[in-house]
């Protein structure tokens, strides 16, 4: 089972104009840049607003720590240059500046393309085969899962209730009515303001903590089995958490599950479902039901929904299903062999200094990835003759479109080191960049290499709503881990040398 999940990206760096060139009708007639720069959507809006386009930025996402503080030092200035620019970003911007002037005037569209400048040489320079490969990775990426369901559980599930007035023995009848009238109201925690809400118009359902409700250890032995035969990372271990129940009216807007150190995944087991419309969970664009020892594991950082209720009752048990603690754990053998010599091809094939931006998000100190990434960075450092380096990033990128005024037209797409050094430089510390030597690398890239992000979907955004990345499960605003980041796995030449002619360089 796969799926096109939406993902928020990371992605990209330095300032474009569209470029005067031979080549960009080379690049535009390319089977590869054609697939990437389809945005219909996007390109429709855009040829309806007239003369000019609003800037359009990629959601600022998560932030850690002191968020606000971090925030808007980041809204001002993070006062060190970005490392980075995302290809196909560059491309998709640039690819619907000229649907747009194309559909306005062709005099105009020729204005531009004559003008000198960086834009889709730049991206152009990089060849279609470095292209083709970077998308591979995209594909091979789309391959693993991120989440799955379809299990019913085999052990006995003896669950036994405490809750006062949800009184429950696994030998009884449950009765999801009484359970659910007793249970306590479920907050959601609010990323944006890190603070646990209680909004029924955001999240309208009850629940029953671990400390009130016990289940058999063969249950718990069986979740961890069934994740390792989908998932990675496979040392694992299930710990109860709560029980989550919805009645009529209930609903909670899509969200990502909080991370926490060592959290990986969530796994549902279900206890009953007379919902209707059935099937109100939602992941990745299907529809599942709680019915009794049903069974759902995904990633904590997968967007995932329960749909309004209109009439009668869902309950569930919720894992979280923790890395367990332990040295570096390699990919199991023989299970992704195929898809790590498809990854290992590709990268030998990708000419460094390049980056990639990790497929899944993570908190700011993770030293372990998962699924994709996890094979990803793995091969990567089996590869004798680079260094890689994984970081979290901090991603800003806008377009403008001035019909009257073609030298305004640009895109911004800057990607920031967000490293606890560079954290430490925001919130203050001003020579915690010269101090740390571990991060010295990245002054010999200087905004020059193309990132390529492993995410898909629209990333376009004028304002950002509750949803992925505002509104979590809980809120857990003294923890340092309880903040999604995005990261970036960086190559770079062994000898540390970066070529100054790389594509993207001032």
């Amino acid at each position: 089972m796969t799926d096109n999940q939406n993902d928020d990206t990371t992605a990209a760096s330095a300032k474009r104009k569209l470029s005067a060139s031979s080549s960009t009708g080379a690049l535009l007639s390319s089977p590869s840049a054609k697939q990437i720069l389809k945005k219909p959507k996007l390109s429709e809006n855009i040829q309806n607003m007239g003369l000019e386009v609003p800037n359009f930025h990629f959601p600022l996402g998560e932030r850690v720590r002191t968020a606000r503080l971090i925030k808007d030092a980041l809204d001002r200035h993070p006062g060190f240059p970005s490392f980075a620019f995302d290809a196909f970003t560059v491309m998709e911007h640039e690819s619907t500046f000229l649907e747009y002037f194309d559909n306005w005037s062709k005099k105009t569209l020729q204005n531009v393309l004559d003008r000198d400048g960086s834009g889709f040489n730049i991206v152009h320079s990089l060849g279609d085969d470095a292209i083709s490969h970077a998308q591979n990775l995209q594909n091979i990426a789309t391959k693993c899962r991120t989440y799955a369901s379809g299990w019913t559980l085999s052990s006995p599930n003896q669950l036994v209730i405490t809750r006062p007035g949800c009184e429950y023995h696994w030998k009884d009848d449950l009765d999801l009515a009484r359970i659910f009238e007793h249970a306590e109201i479920s907050g959601f925690g609010n990323v944006h303001t890190q603070e646990t809400e209680f909004n029924p118009n955001v999240r309208n359902a009850r629940e029953i903590p671990a400390s009130e409700f016990t289940v058999n250890p063969e249950l718990i032995t069986e979740i961890e089995q069934r994740w390792a035969a989908y998932f990675l990372p496979t040392s694992i271990k299930a710990v109860p958490y709560k029980i989550h129940l919805y009645g009529p009216g209930g609903q909670f807007h899509s969200h990502k599950d909080t991370p926490e150190k060592d959290l990986v995944g969530t796994f549902l087991v279900g206890l009953g479902d007379t919902t209707k419309p059935p099937g109100r969970f939602e992941i990745a664009g299907e529809h599942l039901s709680a019915c009794c020892g049903s069974g759902i594991a995904f990633y904590t950082d997968v967007p995932h929904a329960v749909n309004t209720i209109e009439e009668g009752f869902r309950a569930v048990i919720a894992f979280k299903m923790f890395r367990e603690q332990k040295a570096t754990e390699a990919t199991p053998a023989n299970s992704w062999d195929e898809l790590k010599l498809a990854i290992r091809d590709s990268l030998v094939a990708l000419k460094p200094p390049f980056a990639i931006g990790l497929r899944h998000e993570y908190h700011i100190d993770v030293k372990e990835h998962s699924s994709f990434d996890h094979m990803l960075v793995e091969v990567a450092r089996s590869l004798t003759s680079v260094d890689v380096h994984v970081i979290p990033v901090f991603v800003n990128s806008r377009c403008s479109t001035d019909i009257e005024d073609p030298e305004a037209n640009g895109v911004w797409t800057d990607v920031f080191p967000l490293t606890e050094t560079h954290l430490d430089f925001i919130l203050g510390d001003k020579l915690a960049l010269e101090r740390d030597p571990s991060i010295q690398w990245l002054k010999n890239l200087g905004g020059n290499i193309p990132l390529f992000r492993m995410v898909r979907g629209d990333l376009w955004s004028e304002n950002q709503v509750d949803g992925p990345g505002y509104t979590g499960n809980e809120s857990r605003s003294w923890d340092e881990y309880s903040i999604y980041m995005h990261y970036a796995m960086v190559v770079v030449p062994k000898d540390g040398s970066v070529n100054v002619d790389t594509p993207g360089s001032a």
